[in-house]
């Protein structure tokens, strides 16, 4: 939202860019940011690539202390996370509307991340295992992403948005009331609104996170299982969208095969989708408007490309 977006909106070349006249947006992004950081490094062991998860527990369970020092940064962090939607609420984004399939996986009993089925604003409702019988991939030859379809039907978006839009119910009550003040309507289908449906998050996930550390029981972990041969497969809501994977082992634990769809996998063809008809109504704009137009709706859906190369 801050480093990559904000600058787009706001005329600026970078968040560099923004120190000289926005330091109070630039501190409130860096703080987030760090907070962020030190969560992962908290419970995972480092805030990249974190370590400590096994499997059924973690390797290490972080002190009550510690716990509590973080839950004190984020009620600090809620304010924080209204002063964020307020802005994007507020700044100017391109009108373009698009009705596509929204997708995310769904949870009537809360905000669902790792835990849920998979739903669509077009009618999908399945679980993790029935993944392969309704989406699949097709190459195209000038890229390394597969472009992900829905059987019979088209492209689709998953990502914040479709969160918000399938999933506003089961926000906490401060997220809910926050998306209502906001002044946009949900659903919606304007991919430029994806910053804001972040920010929104952002308030739930506060609210979430402090829930969980007073509810927390911390105690030392002892992971037994037996490896056995089977399949299995998950989806789980990414920040940047929803990621299905699923294997094969053997009895030995050795992975025969694996099948990764990475939010972007699952993007690329709904951003060119987009492109196309985006384009269509900027046409008369000078070439360095359209280019910064275009790359301001590719960064709206967050794609990391180096994850979608197949």
């Amino acid at each position: 939202m801050y480093f990559l977006s904000l600058p787009d909106l706001m005329g600026y070349e970078s968040i560099i860019a923004m120190v000289k006249d926005h330091l109070d947006i630039v501190k409130r992004a860096l703080m987030l940011k760090k907070l962020g950081n030190d969560i992962i490094q908290l419970i995972g062991g480092r805030s990249v690539h974190p370590v400590t998860m096994i499997v059924d527990g973690f390797t290490s369970i972080p002190s009550k202390k510690k716990f509590e020092v973080i839950r004190k940064r984020l009620v600090d962090a809620k304010k924080v996370a209204f002063e964020t939607v307020d802005i994007f609420a507020n700044i100017k984004i391109p009108d373009f509307t698009r009705k596509c399939e929204h997708v995310a996986i769904s949870n009537s009993k809360s905000y669902a991340i790792n835990e849920g089925r998979l739903k669509s604003t077009g009618g999908i409702d399945i679980d993790e295992t029935n993944y392969r019988d309704y989406i699949f991939e097709k190459q195209k030859p000038y890229s390394t992403a597969l472009h992900s379809y829905i059987k019979n039907r088209d492209s689709f978006m998953v990502g914040p948005l479709p969160r918000v839009n399938l999933n506003l119910k089961q926000m906490s009550d401060d997220a809910r009331n926050t998306a209502g003040n906001c002044g946009m309507k949900f659903p919606n289908y304007n991919p430029f609104v994806s910053h804001l449906a972040r920010a929104i998050e952002l308030v739930h996930d506060i609210d979430e996170s402090i829930e969980i550390i007073e509810r927390l029981p911390l105690k030392e972990e002892h992971s037994t299982h037996m490896c056995k041969s089977g399949f299995g497969a998950a989806i789980t809501e990414a920040p940047r969208g929803s990621l299905y994977h699923s294997y094969v082992l053997n009895n030995n634990g050795v992975v025969k095969k694996a099948d990764i769809v990475p939010p972007t996998a699952h993007n690329a063809y709904n951003i060119e989708k987009d492109m196309n008809e985006f384009v269509q109504t900027i046409i008369d704009d000078p070439l360095d408007k359209i280019t910064l137009k275009c790359e301001m709706l590719v960064r709206a859906y967050d794609p990391c490309i180096s994850c979608s190369a197949h």
